[in-house]
């Protein structure tokens, strides 16, 4: 779509949004107006708000990433300061929470095709978001939560200290360089990476970069089965980790509640939760697993992909996934699973 179809349908979705307010009349819009030397506005809205005249600057822009908003709002801002009566407005196709904060920090208004909103001025307050985006925005965010996306995302949060080349990175991830690039440049648009002068690449906001992949994370995303052992769970373990140890095997870790129980006890559980990507049927065989659909004390993730292990921790002779792996499988699981991921983040994350 071209800039000029979205600055059309941004100011039909501004009008619609204005129009719903009684106490506001539409007087006139113009378009591509320079305001000022350095300033050109790509739409002004003059209106009257309880008879009194007040224009509207908009700046649309075509890509909503933050770090592409946060140069308009800057160079809005900079021309409001200057002005009275005069209220600021950033358009683009979709705009996220996070790009909304961008403009909200700068008591600037911002409106997407989506139907998010953000107007506050004089005595009017509206703000709308949650709306799903309708644009291929939202289809590129979850593109960062791929397979192998994810393998950059942990190794990055797993050590947010770390300064990293894209080769480094690559290397580390066991992902190729070109998806790596690919991955550096929209964490970089999404601010939450920065890259010096020699493009090395350091995490810039690791907390938010966890909370949002956990709200696009379940770990329903691994192929989950039940079983029931005759044995107690510690009795269980013991012959899993025997078993394990017999076929020199490295392709399993302990997850959800009975990781958290080694890691940061909290819940207390008598399930046995571990992942699992050698041959199941053998596995079921030697250590007198039956298949279950109600009433399972064993649970077996095959994971969706190999990156899950990365990080593996050796905790009383037993393999546990990362904290960060652990804490996105526990924050959406049923139950007091979130309470166990917020008090691991607490307690061993920390971020």
């Amino acid at each position: 779509m071209e800039k000029k179809e979205y600055i059309t349908k941004l100011e039909n979705k501004i009008k619609e949004v204005l129009c719903e307010i009684p106490s506001i009349s539409i007087e006139k819009t113009k378009k591509d107006v320079r305001i000022s030397p350095l300033f050109q506005a790509d739409l002004i809205i003059e209106i009257f708000l309880n008879n009194k005249k007040k224009n509207i600057v908009v700046e649309i822009k075509t890509v909503g990433e933050p770090r592409y908003i946060r140069s308009a709002v800057q160079q809005l801002s900079s021309y409001l300061r200057k002005t009275i009566d005069v209220y600021g407005i950033i358009a683009a196709p979709y705009i996220s929470e996070k790009t909304g904060e961008v403009c909200k920090e700068a008591n600037i208004g911002y409106i997407d095709l989506s139907g998010n909103c953000f107007l506050s001025f004089d005595s009017i307050y509206i703000e709308k978001k949650n709306f799903i985006s309708i644009v291929s925005g939202k289809r590129e965010l979850k593109s960062l939560f791929s397979k192998k996306t994810t393998r950059l995302l942990r190794v990055l949060l797993a050590r947010p200290e770390e300064i990293w080349t894209q080769i480094s990175l690559s290397n580390e991830s066991n992902v190729s360089i070109g998806l790596t690039n690919r991955v550096i440049k929209r964490l970089y648009d999404l601010e939450y990476i920065d890259l010096d002068q020699n493009k090395k690449i350091s995490l810039k906001n690791p907390s938010k970069l966890l909370d949002l992949w956990r709200e696009n994370y379940s770990y329903l995303n691994n192929e989950v089965q039940g079983f029931y052992s005759p044995l107690s769970r510690k009795e269980f373990e013991e012959r899993l980790i025997e078993y394990m140890s017999k076929k020199n095997t490295e392709g399993y870790a302990f997850t959800l509640f009975t990781a958290g129980e080694l890691i940061s006890p909290f819940v207390r559980t008598n399930q046995t939760f571990f992942y699992f990507s050698d041959n199941i049927e053998k596995l079921i065989k030697e250590t007198g697993l039956k298949p279950v659909t109600s009433g399972a004390n064993v649970i077996i993730l095959k994971p969706y992909d190999e990156g899950v292990f990365y990080g593996i921790q050796k905790v009383q002779k037993r393999n546990v996934v990362s904290n960060i792996q652990l804490y996105l499988d526990l924050y959406n699981y049923k139950g007091r699973g979130r309470e166990q991921a917020e008090y691991l983040r607490e307690k061993a994350i920390k971020l």
